[in-house]
């Protein structure tokens, strides 16, 4: 072998003793990361106990973050704030409001302007079920621009819940609309969300009752509607305005 040839063998071998020990390096730096990220979350979420996370994400940024321990409040103020003033477009993945208690919830607890003044563009379904306020769960979070579900009952208020919610095209409504609903904020809504809002509204009519509610959408949003659609409304025993 000559001493070139020498020369460019060992050279290579050191080229592949740097590649491994920087191999080596990142997966030890990833596990370490990965290890003091999980110490986080354990002590953040008081070893996967903690009930309560009301103000726990406000003014912070977790867009495209994945949290290693599901985050499942479960107490009546569990969500109260919880995303206040949000700096984030996109709320972290891993967090689930399915069993968070609102059975008992008041405008002071609950969801109570637990996405207020947030810069999110989109709410996912994260699991919650309808409280007794919606208390301006969504106000002045003037980005928004897609509510994927929002559960309701017939007793469900919705105290200032859309104020100033500018950009908000897309929402589903799932279950009974039966307290008055202003909307009127929402200039950008689809038909395909006001159609379905419509479709919700209950039906006191039917069911016999002379309670009049009000849908307010404001006449931007009654420009996209027929006479035909609004009348559905108006047959249900609502006004729309």
């Amino acid at each position: 072998m000559s001493l070139k040839d020498k020369v460019l063998k060992v050279s290579s071998n050191n080229v592949t003793i740097a590649e491994k020990q920087q191999k080596l390096y990142d997966t030890a730096y990833s596990k370490g990361y990965s290890d003091m990220d999980l110490k986080f979350w354990k002590s953040f979420t008081y070893y996967d106990t903690r009930t309560v996370y009301n103000n726990a994400f406000a003014y912070t940024n977790f867009s495209g973050y994945t949290l290693p321990i599901m985050i499942k409040p479960t107490g009546i103020y569990g969500a109260f704030k919880m995303f206040y003033s949000y700096y984030g477009k996109y709320i972290p993945n891993g967090i689930d409001l399915s069993d968070l208690d609102l059975s008992k919830g008041t405008v002071d607890t609950g969801v109570g302007q637990m996405c207020a003044w947030a810069y999110i563009l989109i709410f996912p379904d994260l699991g919650l079920q309808a409280p007794v306020d919606y208390y301006q769960t969504f106000a002045y979070a003037s980005r928004i621009h897609t509510i994927e579900v929002i559960r309701v009952k017939k007793a469900t208020k919705f105290t200032n819940t859309f104020t100033d919610c500018r950009a908000l095209e897309n929402v589903t409504f799932v279950g009974e609309i039966g307290q008055n609903l202003n909307m009127s904020a929402c200039t950008k809504l689809t038909h395909d969300s006001l159609m379905n809002i419509i479709g919700c509204l209950y039906d006191y009519v039917s069911n016999g009752e002379t309670t009049t509610r009000t849908l307010t959408i404001g006449t931007e949003n009654l420009s996209k509607l027929t006479d035909e659609e609004k009348a559905i409304a108006t047959q249900k025993g609502w006004t729309l305005a």
